[in-house]
């Protein structure tokens, strides 16, 4: 099943004012997407998506659990979904996070094709009062194929994604070609930014592309850090690169600074992907994905 460039799946259970699928993922969630400089913010349990101009265009629904506060926001494993990810828990709710930077080098492409999607991806994620995560703005670069474009491409991209099935959205702007070739040099930043209110603002992009696709979202609670692969579509090991894919320079500063982490990693024995800390800690920490045997 084909994938649209500049995508991003969303499953929705209902919606109002919802914008119209463009496509499928390989396990059937919709895709849906908006225009670059969207803004998504919580209202309620809901997230109200908001185009350039201050338009309402899409509502997700019933896609914040009940159960959320800001008094922690560690992260619980993430046992359903196929992934390989470093993650560090940031428990104290008056040291937010400021930013979440990171660098990498575009891989080469799988040598199988089978209507696969990866993704490689810098987080910021939202959990509730237990640690599991709910949401998730990320600055991801992805590799698939359109029905539209063609492909299979790299491409580069800002996505929301609810979990674990509550959608996602993907940003594009038809005046930008987020196609990427291998051997690109490539880096993300994921920022925070003070409106005075009481959400946690946070803007996903790319420092080597500032005119790439832009995503604003907000969160009703303090959020944590994620970094790694998702997949969806994978079945064997030539759909993955044939080598190891590297996040460098990899920082995270809160509201005090640079904090003395360890990241906790975790592995997806589907596939049999898994990341290693080659630098531990918060400042230009190197976190590898390696795609299995």
């Amino acid at each position: 099943m084909f994938f649209l460039r500049c995508l991003l799946a969303a499953l929705v259970s209902h919606t109002a004012l919802a914008l119209t699928p463009v496509g499928h993922t390989p396990s059937g969630k919709p895709i849906y997407v908006a225009p670059s400089g969207s803004r998504v913010k919580p209202v309620g349990r809901n997230m109200e998506v908001f185009a350039p101009n201050g338009s309402l265009i899409h509502t997700f629904v019933n896609v914040i659990p009940p159960t959320v506060t800001k008094g922690s926001h560690a992260l619980a494993p993430r046992q359903t979904l196929s992934l390989a990810q470093a993650t560090t828990p940031l428990t104290d709710p008056t040291n937010i996070l400021e930013s979440l930077n990171t660098s990498y080098t575009v891989p080469s492409a799988p040598t199988n094709f089978e209507s696969q999607v990866i993704y490689l991806s810098a987080n910021v994620v939202a959990s509730d009062d237990n640690g599991v995560p709910f949401g998730m703005l990320r600055a991801v670069l992805q590799y698939g194929a359109t029905s539209f474009w063609g492909g299979p491409y790299w491409t580069i991209n800002t996505e929301l994604e609810f979990l674990p099935d509550g959608g996602t959205l993907s940003i594009s702007d038809p005046n930008f070609n987020n196609t990427v070739a291998v051997g690109t040099a490539i880096s993300t930043s994921l920022v925070h930014m003070d409106e005075g209110d009481d959400i946690f603002w946070y803007a996903a992009g790319f420092d080597t592309a500032p005119e790439a696709p832009r995503l604003e979202v907000g969160w009703s609670t303090p959020v944590s850090v994620a970094v790694g692969l998702e997949e969806e579509g994978v079945t064997q090991r030539s759909s993955y690169p044939a080598e190891s894919f590297t996040f460098s320079q990899t920082s995270l500063t809160l509201t005090n600074g640079a904090p003395k982490i360890s990241w906790d990693l975790s592995s997806d024995p589907s596939t049999g992907a898994y990341i290693t800390a080659d630098v531990d800690g918060s400042e230009n920490a190197e976190l590898s994905v390696h795609f299995g045997n």
